[in-house]
């Protein structure tokens, strides 16, 4: 053997070496090959392809065959496609993402890339297509992700659209508000334009600039702050008192915070009379010209005027005392149950009556 023989067998030997790796490779990357043929309109499908199209392996066959497995809803989309890849005066390369359905009914996603190579016909003497190289790999996994990832966001839009409280995402390295629901905007009177780029302080929702920052600290911190009654004023100067509850969260290795801001101006000024109320009634109790004294609806004792400790003085402690206690203890055991009962009746009728 030449030293020519020699020197053409380690380099055919080292080029099927580096074929069998790259075929390695494929294979671990979970490509699949086929070789189009367009003079004779076949493709051969190597062992991956052919799986993933369910159709025979390292035999020509015709390229319908594949055209036949592309699901109905791509099938146009792949029809112009494939026509435009063929096209002589362009450059022959598709990328393209589509969806096969096998003959079980099972329906794969694919990203399909494919070169294609063209050459002067002899007859003709016009450019076309005479073979090409496709290239698939198996998708599904990925896109079955993004289908469920675009569903989460569609559903917490329409919480976030929806929602009866404000809610507020504030990114955490500007301070400034990079969204806002509707419901933040009418309680406000900004418009969503109008509110993004502000900060907190802004908007009257905390003092200052050194009271966001220290909110941030905090959230960095503790990922959570609560502050149960703060003062809001809208741009119309209406004044509402609300609670908030900022949460840090990391979306995408991005962090976020997302403030939920609940409007609490009714149930404050519901509770304020109420205290008024109470304060009242408080009073005139006090100031009653006979002995006066106040049972819950737990049956216990609240309160009594000056005029009526006399009658309680040997109980102590006295206020906040279940009132069958008390009674024992001014009137013995058995008259005090007999007069419990008197009380209980009465308070019964009393709240029957209220609730017709």
């Amino acid at each position: 053997m030449t030293t020519s023989d020699i020197e053409h067998a380690r380099v055919t030997a080292a080029q099927l070496q580096d074929e069998a790796k790259l075929k390695l490779g494929i294979s671990i990357a979970g490509l699949g090959l086929g070789a189009m043929d367009y003079l004779n309109d076949t493709i051969t499908l190597d062992a991956v392809a052919a799986a993933l199209f369910d159709l025979p392996a390292n035999v020509q066959i015709s390229r319908q065959e594949v055209h036949n497995r592309f699901h109905a809803e791509c099938a146009l989309e792949l029809a112009r496609a494939i026509r435009a890849v063929l096209d002589p005066s362009g450059d022959g390369f598709l990328a393209i993402e589509h969806q096969v359905v096998r003959p079980d009914g099972s329906v794969l996603w694919l990203a399909a890339r494919k070169q294609v190579k063209f050459a002067l016909d002899a007859a003709s003497g016009q450019r076309r297509a005479i073979s090409g190289l496709l290239v698939v790999r198996d998708i599904t996994e990925v896109k079955v992700s993004e289908q469920k990832l675009r569903v989460s966001e569609i559903r917490y839009r329409r919480l976030f659209e929806a929602a009866h409280d404000g809610v507020l995402l504030v990114d955490p390295t500007t301070s400034k508000i990079v969204d806002a629901n509707p419901f933040m905007t009418r309680l406000l009177g900004y418009s969503h334009d109008q509110l993004v780029g502000k900060e907190l302080f802004d908007i009257g929702l905390l003092a200052d600039r050194v009271a966001s920052q220290d909110m941030v600290r905090k959230l960095k911190a503790d990922h959570h702050v609560r502050y149960d009654d703060l003062p809001l004023k809208s741009q119309g100067g209406l004044h509402r008192e609300v609670e908030v509850v900022a949460n840090l969260y990391d979306e995408g290795g991005h962090a976020i915070i997302q403030c939920n801001i609940r409007d609490i101006t009714a149930r404050k000024l519901a509770d304020a009379v109420a205290l008024q109320n109470s304060r009242l009634f408080s009073k005139l109790i006090e100031q009653a010209p006979s002995g006066v004294y106040v049972i819950d609806s737990a049956f216990r004792l609240i309160q009594v005027n000056p005029l009526a400790l006399p009658i309680f003085a040997s109980v102590r402690p006295l206020i906040g005392r279940d009132f069958n206690e008390v009674l024992g203890i001014v009137w013995g055991p058995q008259i005090g149950s007999e007069i419990g009962e008197i009380f209980k009746h009465t308070l019964g009728r009393v709240d029957i009556k209220s609730h017709q």
